[in-house]
C-alpha cells in the first residue's frame, strides 16, 4: 500500500524514493557539477610547465596543468562521485582556450552526464627554477679532473651524459646545470642544487675511483643565515679498471681501482691479489695490446697460439678452463702473449 511518504513531493508519482522524488524530478532538480565559466592558469615561458600563481613554482607540464585546473575548479554535490572528466580543449590562441567539459558522475544509484562551457584564459611569466637558471643561480659545483692521466674523451663523455641525465630526470626545484664545459684534463659542472650534486659526485667517485674533495664557502646571507656553496672535486686516479701493471716484476690486470686498494689479476697463475694504497706506486703502468689469436693446440695447462705481429707459435699459459674458441684474446706485451682472464674460468 502506498502511503503519503512514497510520494513524490514534486509530482505526487507513487515512487519517491531519491529525496522523497521520483527518478525524473529528482534529475530535473539535483546539480552534479559546477564549474566557473573562466578558468585561469599561469605557464612558464622557458620550460612550459604550469606555475603556481602564489609561490612560482613549476608543478607540471602544461598539457597535464589543464586537467588539474579544471579538475581543481569543477565542484561536485557532496552526494555524487566523480566518475570521469570527459574533458576537450581547443586553443584559439596562446592566451585562451575554450573547454567543453562533459562530467560522468554517480549519485543515489543514478548515473548522471552533465555539460559545461568554460573559458581558460592563460598569462606567462618564469617559474622560480628558470629564473635561477638562467640568472646564473647556482649552489654547488662538480669538478670532474684527471690525476697523472688526463681523462680519456669516452671518460669525459660518459661523466657529461650522465650528470646530464640526472638533473634532467630530477624534480628538485634547483635541479638543473646553470652551465658545464671542459677544461684542461676534466669538466667543470655548476649546479642549481648542491644536495642532488653531491648525490651524483659520490656516484661518479664510485664509478671511476679515485679520490673525492669536499669544500664550501659563504657566499653571502639571506634572512639573517649564511649561504653556502659547496664544491665536490673527483680525481680520477692514476690507473683504471681493465689496465695492465707490472707488479714485482709480474703482468697483471687491474680489475677494480677502488679510493683505497685494487683488485689485480696475475695473467699467469689467474689468482686475485689486493695491494693498498701505498703499494700503488710500486706499479709500473704497461703500454701493450690486447689482441685476438689464433689457438694453434692445446695442451694440460697450456694452448700452442699464433703470434698475431709476427705468427710465430707461441706457448700460452693457461690458469683455468679455457673457452672452446678458434682464437682467443690475448695482451700482448714485449714479445709475449699473456691469455686474457676473461677467456678462461677462474
Amino acid at each position: 500500500m502506498t502511503t503519503i511518504s512514497d510520494l513524490c513531493l514534486k509530482c505526487g508519482a507513487p515512487e519517491g524514493k531519491y529525496d522523497h522524488m521520483c527518478e525524473q524530478c529528482f534529475r530535473r532538480s539535483f546539480t552534479p557539477t559546477t564549474l566557473p565559466a573562466v578558468l585561469k592558469m599561469k605557464i612558464c615561458l622557458r620550460c612550459n610547465f604550469m606555475v603556481n600563481s602564489s609561490t612560482n613554482n613549476r608543478l607540471i607540464s602544461w598539457e597535464k596543468g589543464v586537467p588539474e585546473v579544471v579538475n581543481e575548479a569543477l565542484e561536485i554535490s557532496p552526494d555524487a562521485t566523480l566518475l570521469d572528466l570527459g574533458l576537450e580543449w581547443n586553443e584559439r590562441d596562446e592566451h585562451l582556450f575554450t573547454l567543453d567539459l562533459q562530467p560522468t558522475t554517480f549519485a543515489k544509484g543514478l548515473e548522471f552526464r552533465s555539460g559545461h562551457h568554460s573559458e581558460l584564459r592563460v598569462t606567462y611569466g618564469a617559474c622560480n627554477r628558470c629564473s635561477r637558471q638562467y640568472g646564473t643561480y647556482y649552489e654547488a659545483t662538480i669538478q670532474f679532473r684527471g690525476g697523472r692521466r688526463p681523462p680519456s674523451e669516452e671518460e669525459l663523455t660518459h661523466v657529461e651524459e650522465y650528470v646530464q641525465r640526472r638533473f634532467d630526470e630530477s624534480n628538485a626545484e634547483n635541479g638543473f646545470i646553470t652551465s658545464m664545459g671542459r677544461i684542461h684534463k676534466g669538466v667543470n659542472f655548476v649546479l642549481g642544487d648542491k644536495t642532488l650534486a653531491k648525490e651524483v659526485a659520490r656516484e661518479l667517485q664510485q664509478h671511476f675511483g679515485g679520490s673525492f674533495q669536499e669544500s664550501h664557502s659563504q657566499a653571502g646571507r639571506r634572512d639573517g643565515v649564511d649561504i653556502y656553496r659547496s664544491t665536490y672535486l673527483i680525481r680520477l686516479p692514476e690507473y683504471r679498471n681493465g689496465d695492465f701493471v707490472e707488479f714485482q716484476e709480474k703482468v697483471y690486470l687491474l680489475e677494480k681501482v677502488g679510493e683505497r686498494s685494487m683488485s689485480m689479476v696475475n695473467l699467469l697463475t689467474g689468482t686475485v691479489e689486493k695491494i693498498g694504497e701505498k703499494e700503488r706506486n710500486s706499479l709500473k703502468l704497461l703500454h701493450g695490446d690486447v689482441m685476438e689469436a689464433v689457438v694453434v693446440a692445446r695442451g694440460e695447462g697450456e694452448i700452442q697460439m699464433l703470434d698475431p705481429v709476427n705468427f710465430r707459435t707461441m706457448t700460452v699459459l693457461a690458469p683455468g678452463q679455457v673457452k672452446d674458441n678458434e682464437s682467443l684474446k690475448v695482451f700482448r706485451y714485449d714479445e709475449n702473449l699473456y691469455l686474457h682472464p676473461s677467456e678462461y674460468e677462474r
